[in-house]
């Protein structure tokens, strides 16, 4: 099966900056209300939630590397089709779905850092939303960087 088109790199690069720009808003959103008192704290936000927190964006940053790899491999297996799609400036579907899967995974931990804080919960969760942005960041996608992906992969 050949490999399948699904965007173009700038969709997908505005899909990415969509995300980042919705998660710095929201986490902007709660540290101000935070910071003046607009909520009452809740005392599992200062307890548990960030035991969760550190557990949900530990196994999301494990989930993303892992599925990215297979997805990467899968494009790979077809190297000439998926690089022939990059030079039209196409995203091939696995290397776009990996993308958008990875940065859904880091966005997740990310919001429920930035709740957390809002609840009261201690600003150390703040981690977890500018952990988040440094990810999705990372994952912003180029031909140059879809390339050196499959290359490394195959």
């Amino acid at each position: 099966m050949a490999a399948q088109a699904t965007m173009t790199i700038g969709s997908l690069r505005i899909i990415l900056f969509a995300l980042i720009g919705g998660l710095v808003m929201i986490t902007g959103a709660a540290s101000l209300m935070r910071t003046q008192g607009e909520i009452a704290p809740v005392p599992a936000a200062q307890t548990v939630l960030p035991i969760v927190v550190a557990l949900v964006l530990a196994s999301s940053v494990a989930i993303a590397f892992a599925l990215r790899a297979r997805l990467v491999t899968e494009a790979a297996k077809q190297k000439d089709v998926s690089l022939q799609l990059l030079r039209e400036d196409k995203v091939p579907q696995a290397l776009g779905a990996a993308t958008i899967i990875s940065a859904a995974l880091f966005e997740g931990p990310g919001l429920l850092g930035a709740v957390t804080v809002l609840l009261g919960g201690p600003w150390y969760c703040l981690a977890a939303p500018i952990l988040a942005i440094f990810a999705m960041v990372w994952l912003l996608p180029s031909r140059d960087r879809f390339k050196e992906a499959l290359r490394s992969s195959g």
